[in-house]
């Protein structure tokens, strides 16, 4: 990635001023909070300046459960910062993604049904808009109607950075003591092929119920399966389970019943000197939400998964997951982890519905893709010289895609972002957003905060 220019402002006057520059110089404004996205469009080309956002990392409390946070505040700090207070927002497990991007593509993680996403507990953020002003923009009370309320709407969800540059939000955050008895279940296990075709086929019951409504909202499920493990020398399969405890204090949760299918077969089968990992029992919600952020050495020591380049995908469904989607995806993952040199896979998975399909705040962003059902994450990390394999297997993952999943729309999320981000494209435009009408609202907003098209990359919102 080669931009015209890296600037690191160091307050919201730094900021304006480089707006202002670039605009001199005819050149495009890209936010840079955290160091990467999935497709490079913070990083930019030669009309892009970049404004590397790192001194803005501040964390400050303002009101009781009301924090003030910097775009440039990680994950790893915000979870622990929050611990401390015995408060908690929604948020994924990546160490060394920030606030910024992370609030602006939803904020998906391991509290999804519960709680919704990120982006549904920020109650304002100040913003640096193409003309110079700088604005603190409050959550809308139901559908948008002011401009401030679209501009809201907008920026959380609408494709992060097309939009301004935000400095700071205010998170409104759950806290533990409405919700004394909530439980974690996680559990580490050797992957084998048989152990993960028997879980995914308690995912796929889930996501019968998902789709009946008959799932309880208070129960997440999230599974991850790795090629390799920084601790242990074999695959990996790990399985968390959460209740949030929704009905607070006096609501009857037995664990061990409700979760009894899903924790026998991650036990399904035990390898001699296995020495399986678990842990599990009532936790603080913000203890539970520290303990998914992943760590070094759980991670490299700059947060990834590998130090390799990867072949991305992220794909969702409205619908329940078929028998011919289970067999033929574990026969790929199988291929992968098991009869594949040099390729390395990541699989992870979001189950929807609940409060992140039904809460009344989803009106109030235009984050697309609230009806999923299932997410799943299937990333291909290679050596030297194996990136054609890599290709390969990830266009025999979009023959299953294709021929089982979504029902030929093929749904994707922003945060995710792989293969053409050419917005300009419709059939791009169909894999990211809803309908045509909730993107045509987007690009009148556009017209409106950011008529010269300062903001963004190829892959934000057009000018209509």
């Amino acid at each position: 990635m080669t931009p015209f220019l890296l600037a690191y402002p160091r307050d919201e006057a730094d900021v304006r001023a480089a707006v202002a520059f670039a605009q001199a110089k005819n050149k495009r404004v890209v936010a840079r909070s955290g160091g990467h996205q999935y497709s490079g469009k913070s990083s930019g080309g030669g009309d892009t300046l970049v404004l590397a956002m790192d001194a803005f990392n501040h964390f400050l409390d303002v009101a009781d459960g009301v924090v003030e946070v910097g775009p440039a505040v990680p994950l790893t700090s915000l979870a622990a910062q929050l611990k401390q207070r015995g408060i908690t927002v929604p948020h994924g497990e990546c160490p060394l993604v920030c606030v910024g991007g992370h609030a602006q593509t939803g904020g998906y993680g391991h509290l999804l049904r519960g709680f919704g996403l990120m982006s549904d507990h920020v109650a304002a953020f100040t913003i640096v808009l193409a003309d110079g002003t700088t604005r603190t923009v409050q959550r809308p009370a139901g559908h948008p109607a002011t401009e401030d309320d679209f501009l809201f709407w907008g920026v959380l969800g609408g494709n992060a950075g097309s939009f301004g540059v935000v400095t700071s939000y205010q998170l409104k955050c759950v806290k533990d003591d409405a919700h004394p008895q909530s439980y974690r279940y996680a559990a580490t296990r050797r992957y084998e092929r048989s152990r993960y075709h028997g879980l995914m086929k308690e995912v796929q019951q889930w996501t019968q119920r998902v789709a009946d409504g008959s799932l309880p909202a208070d129960k997440d499920f999230m599974m991850t399966v790795e090629s390799q493990s920084g601790l242990l020398p074999f695959p990996v399969l790990i399985v968390d389970l959460v209740h949030s405890n929704l009905g607070g204090a006096g609501q009857q949760f037995d664990a061990d019943s409700e979760f009894d299918s899903v924790i026998r077969a991650a036990d399904a089968q035990t390898f001699p000197f296995e020495r399986p990992w678990t842990e599990k029992g009532t936790l603080p919600l913000s203890a539970i939400s520290d303990s998914f952020v992943r760590r070094y050495p759980e991670t490299t020591w700059d947060g990834r998964e590998f130090r390799y380049p990867y072949k991305k995908r992220i794909n969702c469904t409205s619908g329940a997951i078929t028998d011919e989607f289970v067999e033929r995806f574990v026969a790929l993952v199988d291929k992968v982890v098991a009869d594949t040199d040099g390729v390395y896979l990541v699989f992870q998975m979001l189950i929807g519905g609940g409060n992140y399909k039904h809460s009344a705040r989803r009106v109030e962003t235009a984050a697309p893709r609230r009806d999923f059902v299932y997410c799943v994450i299937f990333d291909l990390f290679y050596d030297a010289g194996k990136e054609n394999r890599a290709a390969q297997l990830q266009a025999e993952m979009q023959a299953v895609i294709d021929a089982h999943f979504s029902g030929g729309q093929e749904q994707r999320l922003f945060w995710g972002s792989f293969g053409s981000t050419d917005m300009a494209d419709p059939a791009v435009q169909a894999c990211y957003y809803d309908d045509a009408a909730a993107y045509l609202r987007l690009r009148e907003l556009k017209k409106r905060v950011d008529k010269d098209d300062v903001f963004g990359s190829s892959f934000s919102v057009k000018l209509p």
